[in-house]
């Protein structure tokens, strides 16, 4: 994402918006292990199961005799209890909900079911209250499928279910996206019930108010993330196509239910979605055209194909009515995962065995599989959630490989993608804090840096990380900035040198800089390592100057900066910056200001020891953003 100034917070929580990338999968099967690459692979090109009608109980027994007396098949249609929000995520793979929303603007809509009543004037046992704590008496969306007789749910606001989300959303941040289904309901039809309110204007913008103030913007796919650059969503979905699953973990996705006018009334808030939230659901040629319901598999079998072959998500349904769950029936059921739909919507995530066996599942028991209709057939069998992180960091080349994709990520600006990198590299390797001999160490070993007369930016912070395994001490220095690059969006400028030590003596043995791309190496000649920075761009220079190998790069930044000045001098940040180097070359290289790492080090608490440097920068040791360089000058992973 290109943020307008250079944001001081950590890359953990920024959106990204570039969201097309190399995952690899590194797969154990019977102890051995086998690579499989794939680029690119996207969410519409997984499948995953739903729950219909997602936080329902059944009505209690003396509700159930009550609709029985007029209305045998209703009752039986809605004699199922859904586990709650977490557990259908955590224990049962759910990656779909539906959630099914009543306006209450002024509380308490709901809190006094006529039904109760009603049970207790025809002779049934008392119905118990379902609100203790009177949450319902407060203004807000409310969640429930029919007020009166039907009501009873296992999140009673849309508020709290969000928050529910979130929270484990939070725990689990490499979990496949969730899409969140919203039918908004305002019958009115029955006048002997509780009267419901329409979704006006005020009431649509609730939702989305609802949604951002719990879940916040960069958590959320909108259409308007899907649009980009293209003029309309259904353009950019049929030309550039939906994120890569591994940029959308972690994410929630939501979509409306209904194609009656109250959807109309939405589009109309935000024609052409540039900040709404939810995907409509509307024809193939409609400009806002993305995602669609389509809930009969039998009916519409090969539209739905044809829909999600051309680009676009399906959202279908294994058992409506319910009667096929109760006699058993798996037509509707196998049609709907043969389909392709993304999206199988079910009342039996698990079977009811007082009548049947019935149940939907993937027949490998995965969270997110690939879509029979367009994924790749490569990955059949693999649960494209569990696997990538069961898998991925099972070995030490899975995690070196996750490191390659995380640092990719981070250069391409892709942050949130490569934040869950890092903290997956992390949950399998913890950083772990130093002992107080490798404190002493670090400090004792750190490079002198030498600089020029009058840098125009200070080093802000120096992070040291020690290697686990190997003789390496990583030094992360944070300069005030690049004098040529005021628009990076990156806070402060990052450089590295390493310094290898023997192991028997405890002496520094060599020094390696990064230097514009570039790492070199020399043996430390002295009792301490020391290295020069080039002035205003930092660059780690290896001393004596004469046999610095990037001496050629060197000069000819200086004959830049000396005649033609900086890259930017009236950017907003560069303004206050020195606009060339008028000075000579010898000059630009007469290190002689002594910067003592040491010294900083001593009293800091900025070092630590893992072999992932980016990883621990980012999750340990930074609150702000900063460019990915190399954890180390060579391959120490393994």
């Amino acid at each position: 994402m290109i943020i307008p100034q250079k944001p001081w917070i950590r890359p953990t929580r920024l959106l990204a918006r570039h969201p097309f990338t190399l995952l690899i999968l590194v797969l154990t099967h019977s102890n051995h292990a086998s690579e499989l690459e794939f680029e690119g692979l996207r969410i519409n090109q997984a499948q995953t199961i739903g729950t219909h009608n997602s936080y329902h109980i059944a009505p209690h027994p003396s509700l159930d005799r009550l609709i029985r007396t007029t209305n045998e098949a209703a009752a039986d249609s809605i004699t199922y209890t859904h586990r709650s929000l977490t557990e259908q995520f955590d224990q049962l793979g759910i990656r779909q909900i539906e959630l099914d929303l009543f306006a209450d603007s002024e509380g308490g809509r709901f809190a006094n079911p006529k039904g109760v009543e009603l049970a207790k004037e025809a002779g049934y046992p008392d119905v118990p209250n379902f609100d203790p704590d009177g949450v319902l008496e407060e203004p807000g969306l409310k969640i429930l499928h029919s007020p009166d007789f039907d009501y009873l749910t296992n999140v009673l606001t849309f508020e709290r279910a969000l928050r529910e989300i979130e929270t484990w959303s939070d725990a689990n941040p490499n979990h496949f996206p969730i899409t969140v289904l919203l039918e908004l309901k305002s019958r009115n039809d029955q006048p002997d019930r509780t009267k419901t309110e329409p979704f006006d204007e005020d009431r649509l913008r609730e939702i989305d108010e609802t949604i951002r103030a719990v879940l916040g913007e960069e958590d959320v796919i909108t259409p308007a993330d899907i649009r980009g650059p293209y003029g309309t969503l259904r353009e950019a979905v049929l030309e550039r196509g939906w994120p890569s699953i591994s940029s959308a973990r972690g994410r929630v996705m939501f979509c409306m239910d209904n194609t009656s006018p109250v959807r109309d009334r939405y589009l109309s808030l935000d024609p052409n979605q540039e900040s709404s939230v939810l995907f409509l659901s509307y024809d193939p040629a409609s400009p806002v055209a993305g995602f669609f319901k389509m809930n009969n598999p039998e009916r519409e079998f090969g539209e739905i194909q044809r829909r999600v072959n051309a680009g676009f998500i399906v959202r279908t349904r294994a058992d409506s009515p319910t009667s096929t769950a109760r006699n058993d029936d798996t037509t509707q059921r196998d049609l709907a995962l043969s389909s392709g739909a993304q999206f199988v919507s079910t009342d039996y995530p698990e079977p009811n065995l007082s009548f049947s066996l019935y149940q939907v599942q993937f027949p490998h028991g995965e969270v997110a599989r690939s879509n029979p209709v367009n994924g790749e057939p490569a990955f059949r069998g693999v649960d494209l959630e569990r696997d990538w992180r069961r898998v991925d960091t099972g070995t030490s080349e899975g995690l070196r490989r996750i490191a390659e994709r995380a640092r990719d990520a981070h250069s391409q600006r892709r942050l949130a993608e490569a934040s869950k990198y890092y903290r997956a590299l992390l949950e399998v390797e913890p950083a772990r804090e130093l002992t107080e001999a490798e404190r002493a160490r670090i400090i004792r070993l750190a490079p002198l840096a030498l600089r020029v007369d009058q840098d125009p930016f200070e080093l802000r912070d120096v992070v040291a990380i020690q290697h686990p395994s190997k003789p390496w001490i990583a030094y992360h220095l944070m300069w005030g900035d690049d004098i040529d690059y005021p628009e990076d969006n990156d806070p402060l400028d990052h450089e590295v040198v390493w310094v290898k030590f023997n192991e028997t003596t405890g002496a520094a043995e060599e020094l390696a800089a990064y230097f514009h791309g570039a790492i070199f190496r020399k043996a430390v000649e002295d009792s301490r390592p020391t290295f020069g920075v080039e002035w205003g761009k930092h660059g780690s220079v290896l001393l004596p100057i004469e046999r610095f190998e990037g001496g050629q790069e060197l000069r000819a930044n200086w004959r830049r900066l000396n005649r033609e000045g900086t890259r930017l001098p009236n950017h907003p940040l560069a303004r206050a910056w020195p606009k060339s180097y008028s000075k000579s070359y010898s000059k630009y290289t007469q290190f002689r200001i002594p910067l003592d790492l040491g010294e900083r080090l001593s009293s800091s608490d900025l070092m630590g020891c893992s072999r992932w440097g980016n990883a621990a920068l980012d999750q340990r040791f930074l609150p702000y953003n900063f460019s990915a360089k190399p954890d180390w000058p060579e391959n120490l992973s393994n």
